[in-house]
């Protein structure tokens, strides 16, 4: 087998119950226009979470239960800034933090995500926010 990657063009399906409120809240927070609803009104692309990577939102008429398997993690500049913002858009803080140097937070469907004010490289070692162009 060659050294080619097997797959490409990932997206992230989230499950969500309002398709329209979710696109709007993801949207906002991404800074995109979400796209049209598609495939019956059971689908939506928001836009891109990172190069090649897209956030699909799609329509399930079950809440949600229990902890998200797989969830979101973002880089953001301010975290306290991004909470607010968060929570003006009907997002939600957890009361139990799965980060210690950020925050896990909950989007309207109660879908978990967390946001630190740093990333990894590829080997996981934190790699703190540079100052300046």
């Amino acid at each position: 087998m060659s050294g080619r990657a097997v797959m490409s063009q990932p997206s992230v399906v989230m499950d969500v119950r309002d398709l329209t409120a979710s696109a709007a809240f993801w949207g906002r927070l991404l800074g995109v226009e979400p796209g049209k609803p598609r495939s019956n009104g059971d689908y939506l692309t928001v836009g891109p979470l990172a190069s090649g990577v897209a956030l699909v939102l799609q329509r399930v008429d079950d809440p949600r239960q229990v902890k998200n398997r797989v969830h979101l993690d973002f880089t953001v500049d301010d975290i306290e800034s991004a909470v607010q913002l968060i929570l003006e858009l009907g997002g939600s803080r957890l009361e139990k933090q799965f980060t210690v140097s950020g925050e896990t937070m909950a989007d309207p469907d109660g879908n978990e995500f967390c946001i630190a004010a740093y990333t990894r490289d590829a080997q996981g070692e934190r790699v703190e926010p540079t100052s300046g162009p």
